[in-house]
């Protein structure tokens, strides 16, 4: 019985010491907690290993029970990394904050800006929150909003740096997605004014074009957008005369503007031509050929016109 019990008692603690690591280790069985210096250590080696869950646990260990010093405010960016791979965007989120607050010039201060923005992407590629922010209520709720300030924030705290001209293009496509067409163009536009050169500004006059390609209905004939339309282009050209494709693929965006609103003109037209009103149909398919004349309808225009002008001879 003495035996057998022993045995529970030896088993018991093996599996502990598997199931339940702890930051204690015995040497010479005396039991001792290693120093700050040697739980950093071990910080930078799971980090460095990129082992997420002992980079969690160490980083939690020297932020939850140390005093501030420039070690503990270093772990609290080690902590950020190790809950950004533990996909707690939310709470990785606050602690880069944290990390990024209290120190005056933080070691990690660009590594730490490109924990935010990625933090950003995953909330703009339709990652959602926890409710209330409790990690024990479901992930419904939508962290656009969260990531549009997200990428204000690297924008001001890397004006210049390539990040913010990859804020400005993420920013400005939420806010095309969500049909907020005057500032999507806007923010694409600083993008242009602040990196002239760089590739995202070629997206960013595309993505402009869709912007001005989205507000064209059939019902409402603006002409003002087919002209900010042409003058996108027109800047386009400017800007990058060597970007065929992207040229191609604006006009094929003014080509399908124009083709909504000679579609739209024609079918008046159609209806005043079978409603034996020809000289409103007139006027009408003749504004297709004077303003659309290279649209899918104005060789369908063109046949009407001249089907109408044949019965006044």
């Amino acid at each position: 019985m003495k035996k057998f019990l022993l045995s529970i008692l030896f088993l018991f603690f093996t599996v502990g010491a598997f199931t339940n690591p702890t930051p204690y280790f015995v040497e010479r069985n005396h039991e001792f907690t290693p120093s700050l210096q040697e739980y950093y250590s071990r910080i930078l080696d799971a980090y460095n290993d990129k082992k997420w869950d002992e980079l969690l646990y160490y980083s939690e260990i020297v932020s939850k029970n140390y005093s501030q010093n420039k070690i503990v405010s270093e772990s609290l960016f080690y902590l950020g990394v190790a809950s950004f791979y533990h996909k707690n965007y939310v709470k990785a989120n606050h602690i880069l904050s944290d990390y990024l607050q209290k120190q005056l010039t933080p070691k990690f201060f660009e590594q730490a800006i490109n924990y935010k923005f990625m933090i950003a992407e995953e909330f703009s590629n339709n990652t959602r929150k926890h409710m209330f922010n409790s990690r024990f209520l479901p992930r419904w709720v939508s962290a656009k909003e969260d990531a549009k300030n997200l990428y204000d924030e690297v924008i001001s705290s890397l004006p210049h740096h390539p990040l913010a001209a990859k804020s400005y293009f993420s920013k400005g496509k939420i806010l095309l997605a969500e049909k907020e067409y005057t500032d999507s163009i806007e923010v694409f536009r600083s993008l242009i004014r602040r990196f002239p050169k760089n590739e995202l500004a070629i997206d960013s006059y595309l993505e402009i074009g869709k912007c001005y390609l989205s507000q064209i209905s059939p019902k409402q004939q603006n002409i003002d957008i087919i002209d900010l339309a042409k003058l996108n282009i027109e800047q386009l050209k400017k800007s990058f005369p060597q970007a065929n494709d992207k040229l191609k693929q604006a006009e094929q965006m003014l080509f399908k503007m124009n083709d909504v609103y000679a579609t739209s003109l024609f079918n008046i037209g159609a209806f005043y031509e079978r409603t034996k009103k020809d000289y409103a149909a007139k006027v009408y398919f003749a504004k297709i050929l004077k303003s659309y004349p290279n649209t899918k309808v104005a060789k369908k225009a063109h046949e009407k016109l001249s089907k109408i002008n044949r019965k006044k001879t």
